[in-house]
């Protein structure tokens, strides 16, 4: 599995290899190396559209969730989830999760990391969620492909 690089972070190397292979007096240089930095702080303040559209999906799933809708969460699932474990199995689980916690009450975003793979981007989010009977920690993975995000895996613990 070969991952690419953003395009941006692709930009960073070269400029950082062009950096160490000119000879730049030190004020240039130090002035290129804040250049890197501040580019690379600055995208990693920016939400990318593949973690937008992540964070799209996760509101969809609480709402199908809270409606007992556990058959259409695993149908609409990444082929990858489907071959991790049956329908019956994870339609139990999300029926078993809406009927432990209750209905959602709010949720927040904890973490987040963006994988590049050769057949689509992995997104994988974390959130502190609080249901009607308690609050746990649930972590999504999103397929993003063709614009969409397929869930390909879930965990509440």
């Amino acid at each position: 599995m070969t991952m690419r690089m953003p395009l941006h972070a692709q930009v960073i190397f070269q400029f950082h290899d062009a950096i160490l292979s000119t000879k730049m007096n030190q004020a240039m240089r130090l002035s290129a190396v804040f250049v890197i930095l501040l580019v690379a702080v600055m995208q990693g303040c920016a939400q990318s559209p593949d973690e937008a559209l992540a964070e799209q999906a996760v509101v969809k799933f609480h709402a199908q969730l809270d409606a007992d809708q556990g058959q259409q969460i695993y149908e609409q699932a990444a082929d990858e989830m489907k071959k991790d474990e049956s329908e019956r199995v994870m339609v139990a689980i999300f029926a078993e999760t809406h009927r432990k916690w209750g209905l959602l009450k709010s949720s927040k975003l904890t973490d987040t990391a963006v994988n590049y793979l050769d057949n689509g981007h992995v997104v994988t989010l974390t959130y502190k969620t609080t249901y009607a009977k308690g609050t746990v920690h649930e972590d999504f993975r999103y397929l993003i492909k063709d614009n969409q995000a397929l869930l390909a895996g879930y965990t509440i613990y």
